[in-house]
């Protein structure tokens, strides 16, 4: 004979505290601003293309239009210098680029995060930051992990030497 309905109910906890914290949440440096942040209007060559950056703005946040400005000034794929930083900015805000560059901005901003950590955890120079976070960006979070692991438990040598030594081990 099948369980009653009321049966199974009155074993279960409905009302348990559940977490409700949102997968994805929207940074942003300037709440009260409609206004684009500075760097980002310097950039914008046809201001006729500013309701798109407002929009982007209004999704994603000041932080992720500040870190696409940060990779304009920065080197292309190839590792050469980019030479028009405003029209790379075009190029990458783009419709047609815009989900590849959203994916490689998160990436990005998970590998600062992460690298802060590692940097904290080891007691490093704040000076090899972008060397931490080239690493971090480069590597899976488990290989992260691993290294950071073996270095803060060694017994002797310097945890961020060793960690050094350790990312350089990887590449031979």
């Amino acid at each position: 004979m099948a369980t009653p309905l009321a049966d199974i109910l009155s074993n279960r906890k409905i009302n348990t505290q559940r977490d409700t914290t949102p997968f994805i949440v929207r940074e942003t440096y300037l709440e009260q601003s409609d206004e684009l942040p500075s760097q980002v209007l310097e950039l914008i060559s046809n201001k006729a293309y500013l309701p798109r950056h407002k929009k982007l703005q209004r999704l994603y946040g000041d932080r992720v239009l500040l870190k696409v400005v940060e990779m304009c000034h920065g080197k292309d794929s190839t590792g050469k210098p980019i030479r028009l930083p405003a029209a790379y900015y075009a190029k990458i805000t783009s419709l047609a680029n815009w989900d590849r560059t959203l994916a490689t901005v998160k990436k990005l901003l998970a590998a600062v995060r992460r690298a802060t950590e590692v940097v904290a955890k080891l007691g490093a120079d704040p000076a090899w930051f972008q060397w931490y976070v080239g690493v971090v960006y480069r590597h899976s979070e488990a290989q992260i992990a691993s290294w950071l692991e073996r270095a803060t438990t060694a017994k002797r040598g310097s945890p961020p030497k060793l960690f050094a030594w350790l990312v350089a081990q990887e590449r031979s």
